[in-house]
């Protein structure tokens, strides 16, 4: 699912986002609860919106410095909204 370019840590760091970022995609919301979860409609995620959310992650990962250090900062998660169309 993600790219074989990237060692282990860099995958879970994007993963993270990439989970939270379908969610809030699929839902339009910037805060999930667990009833958003636990009713989520999962024939509402595409691959095509993994794919085309994971490029857009990755992109920005590597553009900050693509480290665990990146992926633990609020400028990450303002990235993410960013590419989701939320305010920060």
């Amino acid at each position: 699912m993600l790219s074989s370019d990237l060692d282990s840590v860099e995958r879970n760091d994007i993963l993270y986002y990439l989970l939270y970022a379908v969610v809030a995609k699929v839902l339009n919301k910037k805060v999930i609860s667990f009833h958003d979860l636990h009713n989520l409609d999962m024939a509402l995620i595409t691959k095509e919106e993994i794919d085309n959310l994971k490029v857009q992650i990755c992109k920005k990962y590597r553009e900050l410095g693509g480290n665990s250090r990146v992926a633990k900062s609020p400028k990450f998660i303002n990235t993410i909204y960013e590419i989701l169309g939320f305010s920060s």
